[in-house]
C-alpha cells in the first residue's frame, strides 16, 4: 500500500506535494512559494511570486509594469504623451517643427509609440500581447492590465498551456496526453498493453494477470513448466513420468517374464517364467531329455552292452 492508500501504487506523483491528483479531483497540487501551503493556483490561497518577487495571494495588487516597460517602475506618460518625461502641463511639451509630431520617447517624428499595455516601444516585437482568455473577468488576476477598449485584457502572464487550458499547467506528471492517458507497457500513450505475470508486456492480459503466452503450470506456478503425466503426477520433470507397462497400463504393475508372456502378478504368478523352461527349469535354458529320460544325460544310463540306449543287446556267457 502506497502513501496514497493504492496496492502498488507509485505513491505522491513527481513534482507534487499530495495525492489530489489520483484520489481527489484530479488537480495536481504543488507546494506555493512560501514553501509551506500545498495547493493550486486558483485556490484562493495559494500564493505566487509576481513580477516583483512579492509572494502573496493577492493577484490584485501584482505589480505591473510602467511605460518604460520595467516591472513596478514609476516612470509615468507625461502631459506630453512622453513617458517618463516629466512634464507637468502641456506648456512644458517640446515643440516639434511644423509637421511633426514628439513620440512617446521624446523625439519629434520618433519611431516609439505606446503599445496595449501602454508601454513605449519602437520595435512591434517589444509589444506586449494578449493574455488568455480574452474575456477574462479580472484583468488583475493575470497580472495584466485592460485595452483601452476595455475588451481585451494586455499584458497578462497567463498563457494557453499544451492542453490549451489558459493558465494551466500543461500535461499532468505521469500522464501523456492531456486527457488523463498513461503510457503503456509497449509505449503508447493510452495504449492497452499490460505486464502479464510472467513479466511480459501483452495487449491479452486477463483479469487474472494471465495472458495467451503466460499461463498457470499445474503447481499454479505463472509461466511455469510443471505438467501432468499419465498417471496424474504433476511436476517438471519428465525423466520421472510414468510408463505403460504390458498391458498397456500407465504406472501398471504387469511385467513381461522371460518367455515373453506377459502377466498383472508379476512374478507373483504361478506361470511365471514355466512356459519355456527346459528340463532343468532354467527358462529358454538348452537342457533336454535324453533317451534314458535322464536330463541333459548321454544316453549311457540305459545303454546295452552295444552302446545301444535301450538297446536288447548282452554279453554272451
Amino acid at each position: 500500500m502506497d502513501e496514497c492508500g493504492i496496492c502498488d501504487g507509485t505513491g505522491i506523483p513527481s513534482g507534487e506535494c499530495d495525492c489530489n491528483s489520483v484520489t481527489g479531483d484530479g488537480t495536481p497540487h504543488t507546494y506555493d512559494c512560501t514553501g509551506v501551503y500545498c495547493g493550486h493556483a486558483d485556490d484562493g490561497v495559494f500564493q505566487i511570486v509576481d513580477n516583483c518577487d512579492i509572494c502573496d495571494a493577492d493577484p490584485a495588487n501584482d505589480c505591473t509594469q510602467d511605460c518604460l516597460g520595467v516591472w513596478g517602475g514609476a516612470a509615468v506618460i507625461d502631459a506630453c504623451n512622453v513617458c517618463d518625461g516629466g512634464a507637468m502641463n502641456v506648456s512644458d511639451c517640446e515643440q516639434c517643427p511644423e509637421g511633426q509630431v514628439l513620440d512617446c520617447s521624446g523625439v519629434c517624428n520618433g519611431d516609439s509609440y505606446l503599445d496595449d499595455c501602454g508601454i513605449c516601444n519602437s520595435t512591434p516585437l517589444d509589444d506586449c500581447e494578449v493574455t488568455c482568455p480574452d474575456n477574462i473577468t479580472d484583468c488583475s488576476i493575470s497580472g495584466g492590465s485592460w485595452n483601452d477598449e476595455g475588451l481585451q485584457c494586455w499584458g497578462g502572464y497567463w498563457v494557453l498551456d499544451e492542453c490549451l487550458t489558459c493558465g494551466g499547467n500543461g500535461i499532468p506528471n505521469g500522464d501523456c496526453d492531456c486527457y488523463g492517458n498513461q503510457l503503456d507497457c509497449m509505449g503508447s500513450c493510452g495504449g492497452d498493453a499490460e505486464i502479464d505475470n510472467c513479466g511480459i508486456c501483452s495487449y491479452d492480459v486477463n483479469e487474472d494477470g494471465g495472458s495467451l503466452s503466460c499461463a498457470q503450470d499445474c503447481l499454479g506456478t505463472w509461466g511455469g513448466m510443471a505438467i501432468y503425466d499419465n498417471c496424474g503426477i504433476c511436476d517438471a520433470n519428465i525423466d520421472n513420468d510414468c510408463i505403460q507397462d504390458c498391458l498397456g497400463t500407465w504406472g501398471g504393475n504387469a511385467e513381461t517374464d522371460e518367455c515373453g508372456i506377459c502377466y498383472e502378478l508379476a512374478s507373483g504368478d504361478s506361470n511365471w517364467n514355466t512356459t519355456c523352461m527346459d528340463c532343468a527349469n532354467v527358462p529358454n535354458g538348452d537342457a533336454v531329455l535324453d533317451d534314458c529320460d535322464v536330463c541333459d544325460g548321454d544316453n549311457s544310463s540305459c545303454a546295452d552292452c552295444a552302446g545301444t540306449p535301450n538297446g536288447d543287446a548282452k554279453l554272451d556267457a
